[in-house]
């Protein structure tokens, strides 16, 4: 039987029809008498249902290979800033946040307020976030994937770890925006280490053998348009 299933994610069903009809994605407080309603917050949805690929027209059209996005700290070492001043905060308030009393610290010590601290944690936890730069991976042609597997079939049969030689050739064959030759995946290891290369080699062996045949979820958007739904009710 022919599946419904909302580009939304988890949607209530409900939820998208009563969406659809309000005013306003977040509502109109207080509206005016002469206030004209907004237009109407339309929720995408799409049947997965059998739809017969016609093959002329797909082949006449744009078609273009699946693409995936790799993120990953610029900045990493702010992470270590951020732990310390973690620990500072908790050595001068509560489980709940609250203050505790001077009597309580080292005596001789200057003390910062809660507020001053907790206020640098978020100033670098924004910077932080502000530094994360994405890499653009596409999947290679069906012919030159299996000769990539071709060349590095016994290293694919031995199985894992795999050497970095690997995953730094398999970043150069998908990374499209910025190109990026093996060459430089070697020298970008040696600045960021394994966990940042981790995220541009899975990224591009995602693009090369999963992606683009089924519809990527966000639970986060599906929880964005419950809270939406929520405001106006």
């Amino acid at each position: 039987m022919p599946e419904e299933r909302s580009l939304a994610g988890d949607i209530d069903p409900a939820i998208a029809v009563t969406a659809a009809a309000q005013a306003s994605p977040f509502g109109t407080p207080n509206p005016g008498p002469g206030h004209a309603a907004a237009p109407a917050m339309e929720i995408p949805a799409v049947s997965i249902i059998d739809n017969i690929l016609n093959l002329d027209t797909y082949m006449s059209g744009d078609v273009r290979r699946a693409e995936k996005t790799a993120r990953f700290c610029s900045k990493p070492w702010l992470e270590a800033d951020i732990d310390e001043l973690q620990f500072e905060l908790e050595s001068i308030v509560d489980n709940m946040g609250n203050p505790l009393p001077v009597g309580e610290h080292a005596v001789g010590e200057q003390v910062r307020t809660p507020q001053q601290v907790a206020l640098e944690i978020q100033t670098l936890q924004a910077e932080m976030g502000a530094s994360f730069v994405s890499v653009r991976m596409a999947q290679l042609p069906s012919d030159k994937w299996q000769e990539f597997r071709t060349k590095w079939r016994e290293v694919l049969e031995k199985g894992a770890p795999f050497p970095n030689d690997f995953y730094n050739e398999l970043i150069e064959v998908s990374a499209k925006a910025p190109t990026i030759t093996a060459a430089q995946a070697a020298e970008l290891r040696k600045k960021l280490g394994d966990p940042q290369m981790d995220v541009l080699a899975n990224a591009a062996w995602v693009v090369n053998t999963e992606s683009g045949v089924s519809i990527p979820k966000s639970s986060l958007s599906s929880l964005v348009l419950r809270q939406a739904q929520r405001s106006r009710s």
